[in-house]
């Protein structure tokens, strides 16, 4: 202090300022906010600064750090509420804090005893992929072919079972055979996550081949793919096949034939269940009666059927527009009788008469293959009759032949097949004439008396 006036004066003192009472605590700068993977330390120690009215930092004061008990939060080293005093600079550290295993945000508190806490803002961020899981509701699944799937999503977590956003995962759907696509009509695609770690393909569409198949989705670092159990169903019945019908066949003889019922790509409808009429060519078929599909029938069902009509002949199924059938050639059965014809129904002695022989099977069909020998016989005693007779592929079932009676009355011709007395046959009612006067023929004795009458015969 100086006095100006005269006599001039000088004096001086110390004075000790001291800080004023603390005031506020502040979170430093460089601990919030912050962020770190699940079950790792902060980068930055929570620091507060205590400072008084003025902006002084308070040396001495004691912090307390108080962490949540939420589900997402962290624990100081050495556990517990951990209380620190500021230093010189008004600062007071927490011990290192490391985040737990649960993603999410949060705050710490910085208080002292009358004074408004701080906060510290920080984030616990999911730790590496390390599971891939296809969502409940989008596997199994099922969809007619050429319609879309449900959405097929998957969830990616960490080892601590947290979602973890913005990770790309490849979905990857079999290149042929029964499969799908996804929209644009591409086999594979990348998807990132949303917050929720979940990843939503495209629309994914059934493509025309019916059956089961799987679609992965992976993501980088995670060992095992998600895997989608998905199955393409067939359209409804838009024809029916007729099938392993045999060609050729045989008359008499019965034969199996499948009908199927396909959707218009050509796949099995396996829920067909209509009503399926039958008709042929053949207008003595035995065929089967009208057939109502069933669920156990899985769209295809066998039938039998008995051809009897040598020829080409046709078996049809129908149901309302539905229709398809199966051709076959219908061969003759076997030998089962002889047909013994076109011999003069009347004729005379000792007269040649050509008649001719049909070998048929049970249902009339000239048995074309009969390679069997036949033996002919009469009433007639003394008729000329064909030797035993040979039949061979080239006869096709018919041969010719001629006969010559030599005894007046009614005569039978039987043809009997030489090692199958069963099988056999006979033209019956032949008229058999005496022949015609030709000439006459006059006997006189040797010897005759003039003028004496005798017999001549």
């Amino acid at each position: 202090m100086t006095d100006t006036g005269p006599p001039s004066l000088t004096g001086s003192t110390t004075i000790q300022i001291t800080t004023a009472p603390a005031s506020i605590i502040t979170a430093n700068a460089s601990s919030t906010p912050q962020t770190a993977t699940i079950s790792t330390a902060f980068g930055a120690l929570l620091a507060a600064t205590v400072r008084d009215a003025f902006g002084n930092p308070v040396s001495g004061v004691s912090v307390t750090f108080t962490a949540p008990g939420s589900t997402f939060s962290g624990t100081f080293a050495g556990g517990g509420t951990p209380t620190e005093t500021t230093d010189v600079s008004g600062v007071a550290t927490a011990p290192t804090f490391t985040a737990n295993t649960t993603v999410g945000s949060y705050n710490v508190t910085a208080s002292a005893t009358g004074l408004t806490a701080t906060t510290f803002s920080l984030t616990n961020t999911a730790g590496a992929p390390d599971s891939i899981t296809a969502n409940g509701n989008t596997t199994p699944q099922s969809a007619m072919v050429n319609t879309a799937f449900a959405a097929l999503a998957v969830t990616v977590k960490d080892g601590a079972n947290n979602a973890i956003p913005n990770i790309s995962v490849t979905f990857i759907a079999p290149g042929n055979g029964a499969s799908g696509a996804f929209t644009g009509s591409i086999y594979t695609v990348n998807v990132t996550t949303n917050a929720s770690g979940i990843a939503t393909a495209p629309t994914f569409a059934a493509n025309t081949i019916a059956g089961a198949y799987s679609v992965s989705a992976s993501a980088l670092g995670v060992a095992s793919p998600a895997i989608f159990s998905l199955t393409n169903t067939a359209g409804n019945a838009a024809s029916l096949i007729v099938s392993t019908l045999p060609n050729p066949t045989q008359a008499g003889v019965v034969a199996n034939f499948t009908i199927t019922a396909r959707d218009s790509s050509g796949n099995i409808a396996l829920t067909y269940h209509g009503a399926v009429t039958f008709t042929s060519t053949d207008a003595a078929v035995m065929k089967p009666a009208t057939y109502l599909f069933t669920a156990v029938d899985n769209g295809s069902h066998t039938f039998p059927v008995t051809f009897k009509t040598v020829g080409p002949q046709t078996i049809t199924a129908t149901d309302a527009s539905l229709t398809g059938f199966q051709p076959t050639i219908v061969n003759p059965g076997p030998a089962a009788t002889i047909a013994v014809m076109n011999y003069p129904s009347t004729t005379t002695v000792n007269t040649s008469g050509g008649f001719t022989v049909i070998v048929r099977d049970f249902f009339g069909n000239t048995a074309s293959g009969y390679t069997g020998t036949v033996h002919f016989s009469s009433a007639d005693s003394l008729a000329t009759l064909p030797a035993n007779y040979l039949f061979t592929i080239g006869d096709q079932g018919v041969h010719a032949f001629a006969a010559t009676f030599k005894t007046v009355g009614t005569q039978t011709l039987i043809a009997t097949d030489s090692m199958n007395s069963p099988v056999t046959g006979k033209q019956s009612g032949i008229a058999v004439t005496p022949a015609g006067v030709t000439h006459l023929a006059v006997t006189a004795p040797t010897n005759a008396r003039a003028g004496m009458a005798f017999l001549s015969l």
